[in-house]
């Protein structure tokens, strides 16, 4: 809830700029075996590791929420 919250507040503010701030939502509903979800969180794992810089000037702290939930619909 605190990742809608935060959404709400950035879209409720008037110089909100998603462009520029490079906000977006993505809601992807994939097929896999429990094998396949295994590898692909292992390789989202090596992707986050890879990119987990230290602070500098130049870096900009990115708020990166992924979510799992079970698909109801089915």
């Amino acid at each position: 809830m605190n990742t809608y919250s935060k959404f709400h507040n950035y879209f409720n503010n008037k110089n909100s700029n998603p462009g520029k701030d490079k906000v977006f939502l993505n809601n992807t509903i994939l097929m896999m075996s429990d094998i396949e979800f295994d590898k692909f969180l292992e390789e989202l794992h090596e992707l986050i590791l890879k990119y987990n810089f230290d602070s500098s000037k130049v870096r900009k702290a990115r708020d990166i929420s992924i979510i799992s939930s079970p698909n109801c619909e089915n």
